[in-house]
């Protein structure tokens, strides 16, 4: 049934959050990659659906940040890569949902990551994708200047701009 499986995917995603990766990347990929099935099915199932779309995407941004901590660059790119063709469609049929926009930033900050914290430093790359990233969050600052989350996440995104130019 198709609002049970939405209700596992959902549970899926909340473990996943409370999991974390801090103590075990590798058995957080594996919960996220369920999830990742339970969201692929559910969108398959209805191709229209935008939640079950970004459902996916969210599924795929845990697996590149996961795969990223391990050490394996090229699949948590493939995996942020893979998000962001979905991300960036959404984000731009629904320019005003805050949350999509802020997905498809966090997505580019991580393929910025994916650049620079690795054995093989690629600052061009790096500034590319973080240039992106910023461009989004100042925006978001600007419409929402109340919003303390989103001033916060514009100044960590600064903070490893800074860093990175002195790698």
């Amino acid at each position: 049934d198709m609002s049970e499986r939405a209700e596992l995917s959902k549970a899926y995603q909340f473990l996943c959050d409370a999991i974390g990766l801090q103590d075990d990347p590798a058995n957080a990929l594996a919960m996220f990659r369920k999830q990742l099935d339970i969201a692929r099915e559910l969108e398959q199932r209805d191709p229209a659906n935008v939640e079950s779309k970004m459902s996916v995407v969210r599924s795929l941004l845990r697996i590149g940040v996961a795969r990223l901590k391990m050490n394996e660059v090229d699949a948590a790119r493939k995996a942020f890569n893979d998000s962001l063709a979905i991300a960036e469609v959404q984000a731009a049929n629904d320019q005003g949902n805050v949350n999509y926009q802020l997905i498809v930033a966090d997505l580019y900050q991580n393929l910025g990551d994916s650049y620079v914290e690795t054995e093989v430093v690629d600052k061009p790359k790096a500034e590319s994708w973080y240039q992106k990233s910023l461009a989004i969050r100042q925006d978001l600052v600007e419409k929402l200047p109340n919003d303390q989350r989103l001033a916060e996440q514009l100044e960590t995104l600064k903070t490893k701009m800074k860093v990175a130019s002195e790698k």
